[in-house]
């Protein structure tokens, strides 16, 4: 079966206007978009999406049932999810005090009911373990692949300790 002809496609790229060290813009649209978002709320947006995707990852935890790994894993308990929640809120909080970023937040679930929620920021990774019915949680802290481990108490004093080790 033959193809109709069909018109070539082209593209033609917007006009580039280049700018000079004074901070013109490239383009008209980059000057509209410069003016009406400063590099601050950047930050907070980012900090923000990171944020609020990590909190839905945990939220989605207390829908899962007996045996949602296809073997025994455990349901998770709204109070640990809800620790779990607050340790993101209080990484969010340290980034915009500290005026500092952070690259990730990847919450993870295990069979045995635990949540762990992992953080990182530059060359550092802070993982934290917390453990249903336990008082304490398990941390890692690693920079460029030296990982140290510890256990400290699970209450947010300690948490907001641990995270702090990120900024510093």
């Amino acid at each position: 079966m033959l193809t109709p002809d069909l018109p070539p496609i082209t593209y033609n790229p917007p006009p580039i206007t280049r700018g000079d060290q004074s901070g013109r813009a490239i383009t008209p649209e980059l000057k509209i978009l410069t003016l009406a978002v400063s590099p601050s709320s950047f930050a907070d947006a980012i900090r923000e999406r990171i944020a609020s995707r990590a909190i839905e990852e945990l939220q989605r935890y207390g829908r899962f049932r007996a045996g949602w790994d296809g073997y025994r894993g455990r349901p998770f308990s709204k109070l640990l999810i809800s620790q779990g929640v607050d340790i993101v809120k209080h990484a969010t909080i340290l980034s915009r005090v500290r005026d500092a970023s952070l690259d990730a937040i990847i919450p993870g679930p295990a069979s045995d009911g635990s949540i762990d929620v992992e953080f990182k920021r530059g060359d550092k990774t802070l993982a934290i373990t917390m453990y249903p019915e336990a008082t304490d949680a398990e941390v890692h802290r690693g920079v460029r692949g030296d990982e140290t481990h510890h256990v400290v108490p699970n209450d947010t004093f300690a948490m907001v300790h641990e995270l702090a080790w990120l900024f510093s």
